[in-house]
């Protein structure tokens, strides 16, 4: 059964759905979730051109309500995974039906993996992703004692507050990054940013056993995606 609280766009008959209207034509979406929202041509909307199915289009469905400053996607459906999915990475209020238990938000800061490379490789890896997000996109404060670490700052805008990565070569040769935010962000937000950088270590084919691993918590319990 699925809510009927909000108007949705008519291309949408799913669980998953954009609201009508209210589009302003970002292409951050479609941009997250390329195999399943597309932009309708005859009235300029993006839309859900078809339900998630598997995981990989269920993560690009939450990616891409991650990612839209309006909060134009919703989920109306009653599917208690992708509910408490959904709540643990800060978008109850996205979902049209409540869950039936209570979930915390989850906020994911360090991960662990594998990396087929050097130390400068990697580094090389991640500013190189970082700068290529957009001209506007910053990477400041570049440190590193070109042996077991490196850190790097990036904005999104000069003077703009940022996001500090630090990576650390393990004594078990496997690579640690923890995200931490300079003043004037707030703690969530590091759910999306290591959707990101997630993303970014996923494509490389360099990079294997991912774990990530929940804020101020010990390393016993670990989730194979931040998100």
């Amino acid at each position: 059964m699925q809510s009927s609280n909000y108007d949705r766009h008519p291309f949408n008959k799913g669980d998953f759905y954009i609201n009508n209207g209210v589009c302003i034509a970002c292409g951050a979406p479609e941009a997250e979730a390329q195999d399943i929202i597309e932009h309708s041509k005859s009235d300029n909307h993006c839309y859900f051109k078809k339900q998630p199915v598997t995981e990989d289009e269920i993560d690009q469905a939450i990616k891409a309500m991650m990612v839209s400053c309006i909060n134009a996607l919703r989920y109306g459906g009653q599917d208690e995974i992708i509910i408490k999915r959904l709540y643990q990475n800060g978008m109850e209020d996205l979902c049209d039906n409540k869950a039936k238990d209570r979930y915390k938000i989850l906020i994911r800061d360090r991960i662990h993996f594998n990396f087929l490379g050097t130390l400068a490789d990697l580094s090389e890896l991640l500013v190189l992703k970082y700068k290529s997000i957009s001209p506007y996109v910053k990477v400041e404060d570049y440190k590193t004692n070109q042996v077991d670490s490196f850190s790097f700052t990036q904005k999104w805008t000069r003077g703009a507050s940022g996001i500090i990565y630090t990576c650390h070569l393990r004594v078990d040769k496997t690579f640690e990054i923890t995200i931490t935010l300079e003043k004037g962000h707030e703690q969530k937000n590091i759910i999306g940013i290591s959707a990101m950088l997630h993303d970014f270590l996923k494509s490389d084919n360099r990079v294997i056993n991912i774990k990530w691993f929940e804020l101020d918590k010990p390393n016993d319990l670990w989730y194979d995606k931040p998100y």
